[in-house]
């Protein structure tokens, strides 16, 4: 498969304080890739240097075989990256059919912005129930539906999602999960997924990179990373 989303030794950081050494990932086109590892690893980071949202000392960023390293946030989302940060940011305020239709600020057509929502709905009933109900009256698993449905909005090739179970319950966690898998299974869209719950990513995942103390200690399939008693131990609890 083609490389959708290739980082090639990047190292970032905040001010003198470096938390990115040499990460190398890939993602190829429809494929679901999720990151693992503990609190303070640099997943969060690696999203924001991604988007560049943090700017990337060293190494190179690259998407659909262009050059993206440096690129305005703005534009990269333009390109076709959706991001879903941590913390479910939302226009509070607003209802749900307003912050999905601010996801759609580039389009248009009315037609299409329509057509758009309805996609969202259907991916996520819940929405189609609260579309007037302002955002920050929703619980946190409507609320983390609503943030993936605005990145919906502009039609990402590839949704990048930081921690989409924080925070939730286990019932919402698989809701949510269960959504992102459907929303690759039938639009096509390929997934970068950071995690700390390890069994609900790797459900979903094709393979998975670790991250630990910001360095890739370990890549594999998702069958190799569930058959490896080191990482059973130290993430899986077994």
């Amino acid at each position: 498969m083609d490389a959708l989303l290739d980082v090639k030794n990047i190292n970032c950081g905040y001010g003198s304080l470096q938390i990115l050494w040499d990460v190398s990932l890939n993602v190829s086109e429809g494929e679901i890739v999720c990151i693992l590892g503990p609190n303070g690893a640099g997943k969060t980071t690696l999203l924001n240097s991604i988007m560049n949202l943090l700017s990337i000392w060293d190494g190179t960023v690259s998407f659909q075989g262009n050059e993206i390293t440096g690129v305005d946030t703005s534009n990269i989302a333009r390109m076709g990256v959706g991001y879903v940060p941590e913390g479910k940011y939302l226009f509070e305020a607003l209802s749900v059919y307003e912050n999905l239709l601010l996801g759609a600020y580039t389009v248009s057509d009315q037609n299409e912005i329509k057509k758009r929502i309805e996609r969202v709905y259907s991916l996520f009933p819940r929405l189609a129930e609260r579309k007037k109900q302002a955002s920050g009256t929703l619980s946190g698993g409507e609320r983390q539906m609503l943030a993936i449905g605005r990145a919906l909005m502009s039609e990402p090739t590839l949704l990048m999602l930081d921690e989409p179970s924080m925070g939730l319950s286990p019932k919402n966690t698989m809701l949510v999960m269960d959504a992102v898998a459907t929303l690759h299974q039938e639009q096509g869209v390929s997934v970068l997924i950071v995690e700390q719950n390890v069994k609900a990513a790797l459900d979903i995942s094709n393979r998975g990179y670790i991250i630990e103390h910001g360095r890739i200690s370990y890549s594999g399939e998702k069958k190799d990373i569930l058959e490896s008693k080191e990482i059973q131990e130290a993430y899986l609890g077994v």
